[in-house]
């Protein structure tokens, strides 16, 4: 499987929602596709990679060639964790990105 997060500030909240998709699929087209919806609008890929989705213990690798970017040690952690954090990962942070 194949993962993208996507960051996005919120009302002084930043989110990191990650999206998995099977490897048909390609990681610049899944970001931008996801880019382009209102609610994702102002939002910023920060991490691509893969995994696999047998593993309990989700441990993400690899970079994107297509949109240059790397997976990250906590992303599998994100994606375990998004039913029951929601991706905040910060709070008081600007609507700035």
């Amino acid at each position: 499987m194949k993962y993208i997060v996507i960051q996005i500030p919120l009302s002084g909240v930043v989110r990191e929602l990650p999206v998995l998709f099977p490897n048909l699929l390609v990681h610049s087209d899944v970001l931008e596709a996801m880019l382009s919806m209102p609610y994702l609008a102002n939002g910023k890929g920060v991490a691509a990679g893969e995994f696999s989705s047998l593993d309990l213990d989700i441990q993400c690798a690899g970079t994107s060639v297509s949109t240059g970017l790397a997976s990250r040690k906590t992303d599998g952690d994100l994606i375990a964790m998004m039913d029951y954090c929601h991706g905040v990962t910060e709070i008081g942070a600007s609507d700035e990105s």
